[in-house]
């Protein structure tokens, strides 16, 4: 009877140690467990314990990239940037900084501008923006601060939003490009 009770004990927690490590695994952000991995976790994890987290937040449908070129004399251009990457890895890093405001100011901005264009976006999911619009130009008005913040002289800029879904099923690019227009009001 003893072997009995110590061979139950004994798979109960060998159970617990196999169930908590493919949760933990599962559960990893990408970076942070080989994809190999995370793909046998599914076969164990999906029929039974998946979950989507709506609940708490609604889940992203895409995730969202800006990205600048400017010009201080109309002529020279810069290499592409991303104005406000190092917003979102501070944010990322600690999610109780101010960081989290301007993270999700961007997100909103992008997230409408998306709505605005979407139509367009699922019939050729590469088009020119149209600078007339209201979230274009408050996305216009954000690089501008960030580039002024940063010391750099700007006259002209050009834009690229690109747009990624996060299905994990199947991924979708979409991208607006605002040509060369004028910096300021």
């Amino acid at each position: 009877m003893r072997i009995f009770k110590l061979l139950i004990t004994g798979s109960l927690v060998l159970f617990l140690v196999v169930h908590t490590s493919f949760t933990l695994i599962h559960v990893l952000p990408e970076n942070m467990a080989p994809l190999s991995i995370k793909e046998k976790t599914k076969n164990y994890m999906a029929p039974l314990f998946d979950q989507g987290w709506a609940l708490f937040a609604p889940v992203p449908e895409v995730n969202k990239k800006v990205y600048v070129s400017y010009s201080a004399d109309g002529k020279n251009w810069s290499e592409w940037k991303a104005p406000f990457n190092r917003y979102l890895y501070a944010h990322q890093s600690f999610r109780a900084s101010v960081n989290a405001k301007i993270v999700l100011l961007q997100s909103g901005a992008l997230h409408y501008l998306y709505n605005e264009n979407e139509v367009q976006l699922k019939q050729r999911k590469n088009i020119v923006g149209d600078t007339s619009l209201g979230y274009f130009r408050v996305l216009k008005y954000a690089v501008q601060q960030e580039l002024q913040n940063k010391g750099a002289q700007v006259k002209k800029m050009k834009l690229l939003v690109i747009y990624v879904k996060a299905s994990c099923s199947e991924k979708q690019t979409y991208s607006i490009y605002y040509p060369e227009f004028e910096a300021g009001r």
